[in-house]
């Protein structure tokens, strides 16, 4: 983008006679062409960041009780065991 302001820039600072005109116009063009693509850009980012996620479905309730222990925590390992177990 700034590659083409500068263009634009130094087409419009020598244009004696109106010989950079077509030269402008094709830059001019071609800034708003990019333009155009980078909203199209943003427009496509939001689309995606606005795309609901499904609830994830539930395929088998269990119920632990921790197995003769003192403590109310459930470890990871001892839930591994039991499910291993009821499989």
């Amino acid at each position: 983008m700034r590659t083409l302001q500068e263009r634009l820039i130094q087409y419009q600072q020598t244009n004696f006679d109106n010989k950079n005109s077509a030269l402008i116009n094709q830059t001019y063009s071609q800034i708003d062409d990019l333009e155009e693509r980078s909203r199209e850009r943003l427009e496509e980012i939001e689309r995606e960041r606005s795309i609901q996620l499904q609830p994830i479905k539930k395929i088998s309730q269990l119920i632990l009780e921790p197995a003769k222990s003192e403590y109310s925590r459930i470890i990871p390992d001892d839930v591994f065991e039991t499910v291993k177990q009821y499989e």
